[in-house]
């Protein structure tokens, strides 16, 4: 059976007819007027409303910060700041609100996720504290140099001065003696269980 042979001037057709299309001008014009949301007409939902009608479009860089952390990098969180899971992790996920497959929700904390949240932060806490004994053997004197190493290990940044006030003024009523472990305990899940570790 004979095949036909493809014509040689195809390619250099091809050529001439892309070569001959008019592709605009795609440069931006820096003063143009900017894209209203709600101009989308593909945007639209039931009813006819718009879907971004009541979307924000004045956020500034870094307002949409304090955002609740997802079930998911929280595991991975505490294991980072602790060195090891807290018991019960496994189990939390409910309280913490996972999302559904292929699909994601914004996290939200209601008062179990909190509750849940202070009570891994005990048990994660009381081996931590374990852990560094000599770094929880002062008193309440100490407080200061503790609440800055456990905001550094939990939040990577330094406390506001108003959360250190909390820090020592807590440390103050929970921590008996020196060394008193579970006064330390309660101090670091207090920090762990706060916005500053449970918030991005």
């Amino acid at each position: 059976m004979r095949t036909r042979p493809c014509p040689r001037a195809l390619p250099w057709l091809l050529l001439v007819v892309v070569g001959a299309c008019d592709v605009g001008d795609h440069t931006l014009d820096p003063d143009a007027a900017p894209i209203e949301p709600t101009a989308d007409p593909r945007k639209v939902g039931l009813g006819g409303e718009s879907l971004v009608a009541d979307r924000p479009t004045d956020i500034a860089l870094g307002d949409e910060r304090l955002r609740i952390k997802p079930y998911g990098a929280l595991q991975g969180e505490y294991e980072r700041v602790l060195g090891a899971a807290p018991a019960g992790l496994a189990e939390a996920a409910s309280s913490f609100g996972t999302s559904p497959p292929r699909s994601f929700l914004e996290p939200s904390v209601e008062s179990g996720a909190l509750r849940t949240a202070h009570d891994l932060a005990l048990a994660g806490c009381d081996a931590y504290v374990a852990d560094r004994a000599a770094d929880f053997a002062g008193d309440a004197a100490d407080a200061a140099a503790v609440c800055d190493e456990l905001a550094a290990a939990f939040w990577s940044r330094p406390m506001l001065p108003e959360q250190r006030t909390a820090c020592l003024e807590f440390a103050a009523s929970v921590v008996t003696t020196a060394g008193d472990a579970a006064g330390w305990t309660r101090v670091c899940a207090a920090v762990l269980s706060s916005a500053g570790f449970l918030t991005y």
